[in-house]
């Protein structure tokens, strides 16, 4: 009798979880090959997301990187037309920076009294880090960042002025 029970929970079928196929970030409306699903056995662990369980999902919460399981606290079913995402290449190479951490945003305005900071955005989630491919690729990378539309257009606002643009992480 033992050997009949332990050999029916084998041939049970694993119940299949979603994993990010692709990096996911927030903002960005979900499809389907978005996710890819994986039989696992995870116990009771109740706090990721199903297969079954996926049908009303617009978008993820923070950055989910490709190949991690979706957490039920990752998805939402509001989608942000607040914000939208921007790239800049800042002055000097950010450090400590990486996808879901935190930086705010600075800009460098020359004065007759010398240089001056003044912080544009406070905080800011990173998207993305893109370097340049090739020798003579830029040493400082391209940093996309999740803004509020109102501090997306002051950015690129001090873009336009040419003004000096830095990132500076935050916690």
């Amino acid at each position: 009798m033992l050997v009949g029970l332990l050999v029916s929970s084998l041939l049970r079928p694993l119940p299949e979880y979603l994993v990010a196929a692709t990096d996911l970030k927030p903002g960005q409306i979900l499809k389907a090959e978005d996710f890819t699903s994986v039989p696992l056995d995870l116990g009771e662990l109740g706090a990721y997301v199903k297969s079954q369980d996926a049908g009303s999902v617009v978008g993820v919460q923070r950055v989910v990187r490709k190949g991690e399981l979706i957490s039920k606290k990752d998805l939402t079913t509001i989608a942000y037309p607040e914000y939208t995402a921007i790239r800049i290449t800042p002055e000097l190479k950010p450090a400590s920076v990486a996808a879901g951490s935190f930086v705010s945003v600075w800009r460098a305005i020359e004065r007759e009294s010398g240089t001056e900071l003044e912080l544009i955005v406070p905080r800011a989630e990173v998207f993305e880090i893109k370097y340049g491919e090739g020798l003579f690729a830029q040493e400082n990378p391209e940093v996309e960042l999740r803004l509020k539309l109102e501090e997306a257009i002051a950015v690129m606002h001090a873009i336009s002025l040419e003004n000096q643009i830095f990132v500076v992480p935050v916690i």
